[in-house]
């Protein structure tokens, strides 16, 4: 940055000025990031599989894990990039493949965020997709000029482990790119109403004393700039700046910076690099790019991801978000084995299609299950969720979507004290969940280790 220091005015409070200004530039660096999206991940409690025959299913977020998108503007002409940073893959929209989950997710938002109404762009969005999912293409007309970015994406969710590692991608795809649709348009609208507005105040007349202090003790090194193009460039930026010096607490700022590093996303983020995009907007967008993993998806993944809430689920019905009464806490462990859900789901189709009677039998006692679970959360008692889990993995056993990794789990689970264990998600592999105790919790997740499992997980699922 062409900046060069001052001495400050005050030379017993320079580490004071210093530490402002600091503060205050590294605000104007962070300006360059258009917009951020997060989603967390997901893990279904009740109703897989059945969920995609019109049975209930219950999921719950799981906030351990994300996905994170960043945008970021990139040299004129260069175009859109996606930059898939756990993968190393940098890809081109413009030469993308129709079909490209992250190319469809990131187009899709593209042609939602032009009047920030996804709803209304999914029709149209809609036009270009196939039936099933398969051949998907979704491509922007040519009026539609193509942004310089390059979109970042980083996430900790294990992919094809049931936790919804391409819902929360997509997720968070949408709601960045929104958010920074959003704001270059701001932008724009500022930028013209600020060639017709009277001149701008200069610092002195806009700061307090101990503003007009840094700005002094750092300026830029333009002849005709000064303390309050700092300012401007950070209003610019949305951070809702005063006349007092634009910066956060300590922990704020770090916050931003271990978000821009990947880190939980607890860290806070301006209001305005937020998407404007309602959850039910966002699960349609999501769902759609998840016709591409899935081939025929139950619509659980999408819905809780995008609500960000315990989801009471029946497909073709609005979701309803529902409360947990008494929290409980669940271990989640990988068996390592990455098991597409796709397939899964295509062989459960198969099974159904044989012998439709005895697979909606099995469908309809796995509602009944899930019905069953929804009440003991109603009534606080998560403790009867154990025998649920047991009941509702053995069904699962039945369909045909179990496998030797997860029967170990499941059964070390439970003699290491757990109240249940089961399967979640596709299966064939991925993930297993188990009901423990703040005493049992340890034990059940050494156990797990022992038995094999890759990665563990101990969430509270909250009130």
């Amino acid at each position: 940055m062409p900046w060069r220091r001052r001495s400050p005015p005050h030379p017993e409070r320079k580490e004071w000025v210093y530490g402002r200004s600091y503060a205050i530039l590294a605000l104007v660096n962070e300006s360059t990031i258009l917009g951020v999206g997060r989603a967390v991940g997901k893990v279904i409690l009740f109703g897989e599989h059945a969920v995609v025959y019109g049975r209930p299913a219950l999921a719950v977020p799981v906030t351990q894990v994300w996905a994170e998108a960043t945008v970021e503007p990139a040299a004129p002409g260069a175009g859109l990039t996606i930059y898939a940073a756990d993968l190393g893959e940098t890809i081109a929209l413009r030469t993308a493949p129709a079909d490209h989950p992250l190319a469809v997710a990131v187009r899709l938002a593209l042609r939602a965020a032009r009047t920030l109404e996804a709803a209304d762009e999914l029709s149209e969005a809609r036009s270009h997709l196939g039936p099933s999912g398969r051949g998907t293409t979704v491509t922007l007309p040519p009026s539609e000029v193509e942004p310089d970015w390059r979109v970042t994406i980083r996430s900790t969710i294990p992919v094809a482990s049931g936790l919804g590692s391409g819902a929360a991608v997509s997720a968070a795809i949408i709601r960045a790119i929104v958010a920074a649709y959003r704001r270059s348009v701001t932008a724009a609208e500022t930028h013209r109403a600020d060639a017709h507005a009277a001149p701008v105040a200069t610092a002195d007349e806009n700061l307090t004393a101990e503003s007009a202090e840094i700005a002094e003790a750092f300026r830029f090194s333009a002849p005709s700039a000064s303390s309050a193009v700092i300012f401007r460039a950070v209003t610019h930026a949305g951070l809702g700046v005063s006349a007092q010096p634009p910066c956060g607490t300590a922990d704020e700022n770090e916050r931003r910076s271990l978000l821009r590093a990947g880190a939980s996303p607890g860290a806070r983020i301006s209001e305005d690099r937020q998407a404007e995009i309602t959850p039910a907007a966002l699960s349609e967008l999501v769902y759609e790019v998840e016709r591409l993993h899935h081939g025929t998806p139950s619509g659980i993944d999408n819905t809780v991801i995008a609500y960000q809430q315990p989801v009471y689920f029946v497909r073709g019905q609005p979701p309803e978000p529902f409360a947990i009464k008494r929290p409980f806490t669940l271990v989640i462990a990988d068996t390592g084995i990455r098991s597409p859900t796709r397939i899964a789901v295509g062989d459960v189709r198969a099974g159904w299609q044989a012998q439709p009677a005895r697979f909606e039998a099995l469908f309809d006692r796995i509602a009944m299950v899930v019905e069953a679970a929804r009440a003991a959360l109603a009534a606080g008692e998560p403790e009867k969720l154990g025998p649920l889990m047991d009941e509702n993995h053995a069904l699962l056993r039945e369909i045909g979507v179990s496998c030797p990794e997860l029967e170990m789990l499941v059964t070390a689970a439970r003699m290491a004290g757990a109240s249940g264990a089961k399967l979640s998600g596709a299966g064939r592999g991925g993930n297993m969940i188990a009901l423990v105790t703040a005493e049992t919790a340890a034990p059940v997740a050494e156990a797990l280790s022992a038995a094999g499992a890759t990665n563990i997980i101990v969430t509270e699922v909250a009130a």
